[in-house]
């Protein structure tokens, strides 16, 4: 939390500065009303969530990352670094991106090299729901 004087009475104010993690990355594209569906192992698809989808680059390293946030809490549900590892296929008849990549499965005091490893994929749908 940061404090600012406020000249008109002398006292200190809060002022609540929100950090996102996308402040030193510029938007490339961007899809509001997008449908997001998750499947994590050997699960079926959850419900969908609508949100927000935007493409990012960072300025100074030109990573890129996907993220989509949940409307109207605007929650993170997906933030995906694009690399060789992660796999994006675009089914134009069906208007859905999948984006396919393996998750590390967190599990309880388990050391990094036993933990499992689940393929997840991401399925985003753009349209009137």
């Amino acid at each position: 939390m940061v404090y600012e004087n406020d000249d008109s009475d002398g006292a200190l104010h809060a002022a609540c500065v929100a950090i996102t993690g996308e402040e030193d990355e510029d938007v490339t594209a961007e899809v509001k009303g997008a449908k997001i569906f998750i499947k994590r192992g050997e699960n079926d698809y959850g419900d969908g969530i609508l949100g927000h989808v935007k493409l990012l680059s960072h300025r100074e390293s030109a990573d890129e990352r996907l993220v989509f946030r949940r409307e109207p809490v605007w929650k993170v549900s997906m933030s995906v670094r694009l690399c060789p590892a992660v796999r994006c296929t675009f089914n134009e008849k069906e208007g859905v991106l999948r984006v396919v990549l393996k998750e590390t499965q967190d599990c309880d005091g388990r050391s990094p090299d036993q933990r499992k490893e689940n393929i997840v994929v991401y399925a985003l749908k753009v349209g009137a729901y």
